[in-house]
């Protein structure tokens, strides 16, 4: 018997083990089988009788005789069990109308798109406090609160790295939403990106995350974009993962005022904002870090929309 898998042609009959043994470019593997490497290309085997016979079929004697192998080319390749059923413009338009519906339509639609709200709050102060392990100074806790703002607790030596660790915070939904948005355009990506983002948050969760709404919101989406990773269909992971993407995208709209901001009411305390921030580290005045940090954002989201609108070029942005 000849079985193919993944490139591999296995042969377990003792008769083609010794012939096998006669062909140099055979090799024994686990001393029960013959295992021949193909050149290119996934190899299967078909009976010859009743069948077209292959140009580039080859034909085995003996005991073999009826079976042939074909070195198939990458159009005649079987399509993978996780091939896209739904193009990227697809899935961005399927994200674009479950927000509009979900949002404006569905009872209770609100609710049930505020955890995302709070997800873009998370990856906000996620960006404050990597960007404080980066300029070498500490990431001490978390905080997402249920009216959507957040904290994040970090120490670092004052100066220039101040304005790093605000500025950061500011542009990390856009950033991470055009990332989203542009590189999951098939189902293994969208995969990986869900995955990606879930792991992430769970692990935020035992390292920084230290309020109650954070402690809901926080695992609340996590599990969910898990669950689209492992049981969802490719089209269900490329829409989820735009819808994510989509979702900081629109964060940074609707809440691009704060960049307009010198203080900030943060779990009803009033405190310095980023844009402050930024400003007392670097100089300038307020409103030109507000306009940079506002146009950075939006071309963040256009770039972002962008690559996920674009048509693929290969087959390789499908997968």
């Amino acid at each position: 018997m000849i079985a193919a898998r993944s490139g591999d042609v296995r042969v377990r009959s003792v008769e083609c083990v010794v012939r096998a043994l006669l062909r140099s470019d055979l090799r024994c593997d686990a001393g029960t089988r013959v295992v021949r490497r193909a050149p290119r290309g996934p190899i299967v085997h078909t009976p010859l009788r009743g069948t077209t016979k292959r140009a580039n079929a080859t034909r085995f004697p003996g005991p073999l005789r009826g079976y042939a192998l074909h070195m198939h080319s990458k159009s005649e390749r079987a399509p993978e069990d996780d091939a896209p059923v739904t193009t990227p413009r697809q899935a961005l338009l399927g994200a674009l109308a479950a927000s509009v519906i979900i949002g404006n339509f569905v009872p209770f639609g609100s609710i049930a798109l505020y955890p995302f709200t709070l997800m873009a709050t998370w990856v906000h102060e996620m960006g404050h406090g990597i960007a404080a392990l980066a300029v070498g100074g500490a990431f001490e806790r978390l905080d997402v609160f249920a009216d959507a703002s957040g904290l994040a607790h970090t120490r670092y030596q004052p100066g220039a790295r101040g304005g790093v660790v605000a500025i950061a915070g500011m542009l990390a939904p856009p950033l991470i939403g055009a990332i989203t948005l542009g590189f999951a355009r098939g189902p293994r990506r969208a995969r990986i990106a869900l995955a990606v983002l879930s792991l992430a948050m769970l692990a935020s969760c035992v390292s920084w995350v230290r309020s109650i709404a954070g402690w809901i919101a926080v695992p609340l989406v996590a599990l969910a974009l898990g669950a689209f990773a492992r049981w969802g269909s490719p089209r269900e992971r490329m829409i989820c993962a735009q819808f994510v993407g989509l979702r900081l995208a629109v964060d940074t709209v609707t809440r691009i005022d704060y960049a307009f901001t010198s203080e900030a009411v943060i779990d009803g305390v009033r405190r310095t904002s980023d844009v402050a921030a930024i400003t007392a580290s670097w100089g300038a005045i307020l409103p030109v870090w507000s306009l940079v940090i506002a146009l950075t954002s939006f071309a963040l989201v256009a770039l972002g929309l962008w690559a996920a609108w674009r048509a693929p070029k290969r087959a390789k942005d499908q997968r």
